[in-house]
């Protein structure tokens, strides 16, 4: 969370920056169908035809004279070539003299017999093969209609969507990452079916139209493929069936005193950001989003965090509710009113959470609103500017990522994530009543020489105050919310340093006006 300046003697209050996550990773892929073992059929005849028409030029250019062993009379040419007959063709086709002509290197033609050569046109010069390639019925003679882009060629199955969907499982605290590929795809022409992981071979041919790939990696990106085996033997696939899926939104079960009681996913990092593993929270493991995974906007060089940080905060619906607490103390739940908008309460439930603020609002080099360690706290700022500001944060064309002030709703969820899983000696409910040791405030535990005197915006980065990589969720300064109390009266949270931390925990409601401009705000 961000922290904003405030200025002595004047009772402070903070914004909080929230960013959610909007956009889901689609893996479903629509994809036209053709045939893998006739393309690559089809690509090395044309090949052949591409060598001996090059080389029956060059031949023609030394001696000016086909490389031909006499005309073709036993059939008529160009009622068997059909379509495949260039318009530039003269009348009379020659067999051409493979024994004439240098460097051959063919896959088809190199029998050279009387039921099995190339023929070229007298005038045109161009090459075909006698008698044609046959592929799912249909002939083909020249590179006319061997064209370069041989997607074309279709098959008795209809066309189909591959699909993926991610799992997991654990075992003693390691995850087996899973990765269905299927489709939904039931044809009476359909043999079986064939799939395939990034470079790894083919999967044996089988009549499920699923397989599952197992023991993935989280945070690595996949390339998975779908191939089907018609009635006639023939490898249907499509020319683009590779859909790449990313291990991103993670099942994890989670145990409490030893028991599965629910599920979590993994936080999806979003474009422009990057993972960073600070103390316990580690990405990639299986307990790690428990600690606070922290993402940035910037690194430097050497991948360290120089940019604003968020700590990502899960919501499983069991251990962590999204939902709005009243704690008792302060302006009463039933006094206060809000509505989160259903973009942001539909990408928590789709995710499985969301992201704060890391620090409270700080003050960047050029007066915009940062979320970064030892920045100096934003303050004087009312409601409205506090809600422009941490809108303006991130705004993405695509709405992929939204910054807004915190809604009273992530708060509360906030604490209950903190307090979650035995968390201090003291647990969840100490820490949402009596915030004493987790922020600078009257009355701070013994072992920390913060006081009431000390500089607000000087201390909001302290380790001491740090509870799942959040810091200085209580004192310091009051934050602004988008909780509403009264007339035109806005709800902020989190104590102040001025104020004893068991009479204004991080849980307290205080109302005041929104147009009150010695408060500050989190993002």
């Amino acid at each position: 969370m961000n922290k904003l300046v405030n200025e002595k003697g004047i009772t402070l209050s903070i914004l909080v920056l929230t960013v959610v996550v909007m956009a889901i990773l689609v893996t479903t892929v629509g994809i036209s169908v053709s045939g893998y073992g006739d393309v690559k059929t089809l690509k090395t005849f044309n090949n052949d035809l591409q060598i001996v028409r090059e080389k029956t030029d060059v031949y023609y250019e030394k001696n000016k004279k086909l490389p031909v062993s006499g005309e073709v009379t036993s059939f008529n040419v160009a009622a068997l070539l059909g379509d495949s007959r260039n318009e530039n063709d003269g009348e009379k086709y020659y067999k051409i003299d493979l024994s004439l002509l240098d460097d051959m290197n063919l896959t088809y033609g190199v029998e050279n017999t009387s039921s099995n050569y190339y023929i070229v046109n007298e005038e045109s010069h161009n090459v075909y093969y006698y008698p044609g390639i046959t592929v799912s019925g249909e002939t083909f003679y020249g590179i006319k209609d061997v064209n370069k882009d041989v997607s074309s060629v279709t098959f008795n199955v209809p066309s189909f969507e591959l699909k993926t969907e991610v799992t997991a499982t654990t075992n003693n605290n390691v995850p087996n990452i899973q990765l269905r590929v299927y489709t939904d795809l039931a044809n009476a022409n359909i043999a079986h079916y064939k799939f395939k992981i990034d470079n790894e071979p083919w999967t044996a041919p089988q009549t499920q139209n699923f397989y599952t790939f197992t023991n993935l990696k989280q945070y690595e990106t996949y390339t998975v493929s779908m191939m089907i085996v018609d009635r006639n033997g023939n490898e249907v696939y499509a020319t683009n069936n590779e859909t790449k899926v990313t291990i991103s939104n993670l099942p994890i079960s989670l145990s409490l005193n030893g028991e599965m009681v629910s599920t979590y996913n993994n936080p999806i990092v979003p474009a422009g950001f990057y993972a960073v593993n600070e103390n316990n929270a580690v990405w990639g493991s299986s307990d790690g989003y428990k600690n606070g995974l922290v993402i940035t906007d910037e690194i430097d060089e050497n991948g360290n965090s120089i940019g604003n940080e968020f700590v990502w905060v899960p919501v499983d619906g069991t251990v962590v509710k999204f939902e709005r607490v009243d704690y008792g103390k302060g302006v009463a739940l039933a006094n206060c009113t809000e509505t989160v908008p259903a973009a942001i309460s539909d990408s928590i439930t789709k995710n499985g959470g969301f992201y704060i603020a890391r620090y409270e609002a700080g003050q960047g080099e050029n007066g915009e609103i940062v979320s970064k360690k030892g920045a100096e706290v934003r303050s004087n700022v009312n409601w409205n500017t506090a809600k422009t500001l941490a809108e303006g944060m991130y705004s993405n064309a695509d709405d992929s990522v939204v910054s807004t002030l915190i809604y009273g709703t992530q708060w509360d969820t906030t604490l209950r994530f903190i307090g979650a899983y035995n968390v201090g000696e003291s647990g969840y409910d100490t820490y949402a009543t009596n915030s004493t040791g987790m922020g600078n405030c009257k009355g701070t535990s013994a072992g920390d020489d913060i006081s009431s005197t000390v500089e607000p915006s000087t201390c909001g980065s302290r380790e001491a105050f740090r509870q799942k990589n959040i810091y200085d969720i209580a004192g310091n300064v009051w934050e602004w919310t988008m909780e509403s109390a009264e007339t035109d009266n806005r709800i902020h949270r989190g104590g102040a340093y001025n104020q004893p931390a068991e009479e204004y925990p991080a849980s307290y409601r205080y109302s005041n006006g929104s147009d009150n401009s010695g408060l500050v705000t989190r993002f």
